[in-house]
């Protein structure tokens, strides 16, 4: 349903669905930030070193985690700033696919970071 609505981009609910995006948007950013400071309080807590990320087997781990984060906060801002200029049709139609392979991609990282929280958990 969402992918039909976004493809109907001057109908009468598209400013509802811009919005809605606006606001998953926002709520992602946070959550993306919440990510990484928590990931930070953890490596803290793990006794992670910058001179020394891969130190040992936690370490490795939580530097992968760290930087898999870091990754989906880059493609976030990449997702947003180019998904607002194919919305205003500043760019070509080719670039919603680029768009489109940023959330998968960014979604994947997401689900790698998250197997990597759970291998640190047990």
């Amino acid at each position: 349903f969402f992918a039909a609505a976004v493809r109907t981009q001057h109908g009468p609910i598209a400013g509802e669905i811009r919005a809605v995006g606006r606001a998953f948007g926002g709520i992602s950013g946070v959550a993306l930030l919440v990510l990484l400071v928590t990931g930070l309080a953890q490596a803290d807590r793990f006794g992670w070193s910058a001179s020394d990320p891969f130190g040992s087997e936690t370490s490795r781990l939580i530097s992968e985690k760290l930087f898999l984060v870091i990754l989906m906060v880059g493609l976030s801002a990449a997702h947003a700033v180019i998904g607002v200029r194919v919305a205003r049709g500043t760019l070509a139609g080719g670039a919603r696919k680029g768009v489109r392979a940023l959330s998968v991609l960014n979604l994947l990282l997401g689900l790698g970071a998250l197997w990597i929280a759970a291998d640190l958990g047990t």
